[in-house]
Parts: structure tokens; C-alpha cells; sequence
């Protein structure tokens, strides 16, 4: 079976990645080449990032933001050197203020370093046609902190209820079929907090089960 990537009679696309964790190097090179893409480079460091970019000439980087160095140096290093290449940053953090930083130094987004492995080879191809990656729970986050204020959501009925900044990036989890600890994780609260706010976020939009929340986001 061909991969999913692959193009017949054209060379395969080369991705070069930086993570300092071997494991999660070995894990991105196997869902990459299963995609038909070839890594052309491993790199452990913001240096040897930087280096193999020069040297390698990728099509396309990933870089973990927490690489030892400085995964956004790194990255804004790449960007001035090889401009036409683009960038995607690996984070297992939702920071509103590191992404922007990330975008600054010259990233099309971030992608979440426990992603289905079988999505990332999806992610990089819309990366080399131009299309930026932003996680659902980031651009609600960021879109609130611009606005300053809370959410309407319209609930059955055709009323309308508001959540709070924090409720709302619970309801984003859900509709990313986020499990109580992987919720937890991702937003550094505990998992009894997280679930005070889904009670919370069920009890205002009028349901009982996770996935009728989920139904009326997805309408929203």
C-alpha cells in the first residue's frame, strides 16, 4: 500500500526534526515515513537544529519548543536562514503568549506532541501548502484574551448561555475528546478542578452527558 503522501514520480517530501527526547524523535520519524515523507535529519538541540537546516535543506521543520537551547531561537534562526521553509513547533503546553512568541519567530503554528500519530502527516502536508496549525484550544484562548470577555453559546431552545474563559477551553477539550487527566495536563489544573468546571459547563448548557456539550459546541 502506497503511503498516503507519496507522489508517484516526484521525490518525497524531506522534513528535518528536533526533539531533545529520543523517544519522541523515533515516534515522529516512524508516523512521518509511514506518510511517504523522508527525514532528512534528527537533531537533539537548538544548535544541531540549526546546523542541519543549513546543511540539509529540508521542505519542511518540526520543532519541539521545549528543545534544549531554545526551540524558538532555533526556530527564528531557521526562518532567517532558510525563509521559503516552513516551520510547525511541538508543545505539549497551551500557552496563548508562547504561540504568539512561536509565530513571531517565524512558526505556522503549533502542533500538540501527543497528536494521533496518524494526523501529523496530514499537518505537515497542509504545512507545505501554505496552511498554518493553530489547536482549537489555543485560538479560544487567544481570541478571549483579546476580547477580554466571556462566550455565548446558544443552547436548545434557541437561548443563549455564557461561559467563562476557563469553561469554554473545558468544552473545547471535550469536543477534542479529551479524557479528565489529559484535560488537567494540557490546561495545569488538577483533574478534580476539571471536573468542578464540566459539571459547571453541563449544568449551564442544560444537558447531562459530555456529548450532548459536545453537540451543541460543534453547532455553535
Amino acid at each position: 500500500m502506497r503511503a498516503p503522501f507519496a507522489t508517484d514520480g516526484e521525490p518525497a517530501k524531506r522534513v528535518l526534526i528536533a526533539d531533545s527526547d529520543d523517544c519522541a524523535r523515533a515516534g515522529l520519524r516512524s508516523a512521518l515515513e509511514q506518510g511517504g515523507f523522508t527525514v532528512c535529519a534528527e537533531a537533539v538541540d537548538m544548535t544541531s537544529a540549526v546546523e542541519a537546516a543549513s546543511r540539509e535543506l529540508p521542505d519542511a521543520c518540526l520543532l519541539d519548543i521545549g528543545l534544549s537551547g531554545d526551540g524558538l531561537v532555533a526556530a527564528a534562526e531557521i526562518d532567517a536562514r532558510l525563509q521559503s521553509t516552513p516551520i510547525m513547533m511541538l508543545t505539549d503546553r497551551a500557552e496563548p503568549a508562547e504561540l504568539l512568541r512561536a509565530l513571531r519567530a517565524g512558526a505556522l503554528g503549533y502542533l500538540w506532541k501527543g497528536m494521533d500519530a496518524a494526523r501529523l502527516p496530514h499537518a505537515v502536508a497542509g504545512m507545505l501548502a501554505g496552511e498554518g496549525a493553530i489547536p482549537r484550544l489555543l485560538v479560544s484562548r487567544i481570541i478571549h484574551e483579546l476580547r477580554g470577555r466571556t462566550r455565548a453559546v446558544a443552547v436548545d431552545g434557541g437561548s443563549a448561555v455564557e461561559l467563562t474563559q476557563r469553561e469554554w477551553q473545558i468544552l473545547e477539550q471535550m469536543c477534542d475528546g479529551a479524557t479528565t487527566d489529559e484535560m488537567a495536563h494540557v490546561l495545569g489544573i488538577s483533574p478534580v478542578t476539571v471536573r468542578r468546571h464540566i459539571s459547571r459547563v453541563l449544568r449551564k448548557l442544560g444537558v447531562r452527558e459530555r456529548a450532548d456539550a459536545v453537540r451543541i459546541a460543534e453547532r455553535t
